[in-house]
């Protein structure tokens, strides 16, 4: 049980070189369209997809320009969410009625690949990608999803970075709302020949909207996204395209798993205890990224993907009493039961460790993961008997 999303106000600066020397720049069209990142191939092929797509452009995220994907997503039919910090900080999404929690059976994917930390072991490791700086998402459901991942019961995600602009254009945008919420996203990028580049930095802030129990701390979080993309295209009698996309992404956050007994959620559901104070998650997010691009008259086309990805958190929480008897759980269950109340006191804060059963253990659960992989995708279009055939071979190497 959360409050609404803050109430943010936002003030964009747009700035675009080709609106202001129009008759003066030109800006060669790429050879190779830039559809390769979309998993069900843009808004021009979505409709010939087998199975159940939809896509979200940038236009309907711009709309409302949330940085919650769990409000990105209610719109979908067939998704089925559950919320746990009130910003979207871990995401819970389930498809088609799998199990939402921290989207383990969903594949997650950034342009086309995978963006989890572990996703073959460890899939709801607590990383999502910041959608602020996504121009499109996709939701792929049904059985054609399973080429994209180990986790395709219910389908798959693709979230689509912002792309190279043609001419030169960027964008300044701010917002501010309730609880002292504060989002900054800048964005610049052009095409200069057949070279092209895109610089992006976001950061997003908020003192949280929960009380902790006889203290003025934070519930919030901050977190900073600094990426640069590159290409390169060829236009020769075999059209290439290489792309080069490097990203920087971290977050700090005082969010806990410490709950509340039924009659104190009924009470402020917005409480929190005196031991969650400590509590804190900080991770950080390493990508690369190198694509290539090949076309060839015959109407076969090859992309394929290089990815390395480092992840590395801390997650600071109380995790038990120091003997494990009795459990939190069975404390916030039944609070008046034998001699809990004693121990729910020292939770609350309203007394302090009598006994050595009753100290606390916080844990800092830290993991490191690396992500890395190769995959190739071909395509090839021809026409027979009057009909065109598409054909599609995916190899992957993790």
């Amino acid at each position: 049980m959360f409050k609404s999303a803050p109430v943010a106000f936002s003030l964009v600066f747009l700035l675009s070189a080709s609106s202001i020397f129009a008759e003066e720049i030109t800006h060669p069209q790429p050879s190779i369209e830039l559809d390769t990142v979309y998993i069900t191939g843009g808004k021009d092929e979505i409709r010939r997809l087998p199975g159940s797509a939809t896509l979200i452009t940038e236009e309907a995220l711009a709309t409302f320009e949330y940085t919650d994907i769990h409000r990105i997503l209610n719109a979908v039919p067939g998704v089925n969410l559950q919320e746990e910090d009130g910003y979207g900080l871990r995401p819970n999404i389930g498809l088609r009625g799998t199990s939402p929690e921290r989207s383990k059976k969903v594949t997650i994917m950034e342009d086309g690949v995978l963006s989890g930390p572990a996703p073959y072991s460890a899939s709801a490791a607590y990383y999502f990608p910041n959608v602020s700086r996504m121009s499109a998402v996709e939701v792929f459901k049904g059985p054609a999803t399973t080429q994209y991942g180990p986790s395709t019961i219910g389908g798959a995600i693709n979230l689509v970075s912002r792309p190279i602009p043609y001419a030169g254009e960027g964008e300044l945008d701010v917002q501010y709302g309730q609880y002292n919420f504060q989002r900054y996203n800048a964005h610049y990028g052009e095409q200069i020949g057949d070279f092209g580049y895109l610089i992006e930095g976001l950061n997003v802030s908020t003192d949280g909207f929960k009380d902790i129990d006889n203290s003025n701390s934070d519930t919030g979080f901050e977190r900073n996204d600094v990426n640069l993309k590159t290409s390169w295209q060829s236009m020769g009698d075999v059209s290439q395209l290489f792309q080069l996309k490097l990203g920087y992404a971290d977050e700090k956050s005082d969010e806990t798993y410490l709950g509340l007994t039924r009659d104190d959620l009924d009470d402020k559901s917005n409480r929190r205890y005196a031991s969650s104070e400590l509590d804190n998650m900080e991770w950080d997010h390493q990508q690369f990224q190198f694509s290539h691009t090949v076309e060839f008259d015959s109407g076969l086309a090859i992309h394929s993907d290089v990815y390395y990805n480092t992840y590395q958190r801390d997650w600071f929480k109380v995790n038990s009493f120091n003997t494990d008897t009795p459990s939190i759980q069975e404390v916030l269950k039944n609070p008046d039961q034998g001699n809990n109340r004693d121990f729910y006191n020292v939770l609350t804060g309203e007394r302090s460790s009598g006994t050595e059963a009753e100290q606390l253990k916080i844990g800092n659960n830290g993991r490191e993961y690396i992500s890395q992989g190769i995959q190739t995708r071909g395509n090839y279009t021809l026409e027979l008997s009057g009909l065109e055939h598409s054909l599609e071979l995916v190899c992957v190497i993790t």
